[in-house]
């Protein structure tokens, strides 16, 4: 994930305001998958159980676990 990081080297987080279409855009079209273009950041983290204060690694590790789960299963 690309991280961005101020003068004094802490790295900014995105706002939980920030639309899934914007994320898509830096973290390519396979970011949240199954969430719409209009979902906020914020709505994304809750629906995936994750802190509101959360980074959005987390939100890309989160679907990624999911996703795999999910090609697991269909494999089996």
């Amino acid at each position: 994930m690309k991280r961005h990081r101020d003068i004094s080297g802490r790295e900014e987080r995105k706002r939980n305001d920030t639309f899934v279409r914007t994320l898509r855009v830096e973290y390519g079209a396979r970011f949240a998958p199954k969430a719409r273009e209009t979902t906020s950041l914020g709505s994304l983290k809750q629906s995936l159980g994750l802190m509101h204060d959360a980074p959005s690694n987390d939100v890309l590790e989160k679907v990624t676990e999911l996703r795999r789960r999910r090609l697991k299963l269909e494999q089996s």
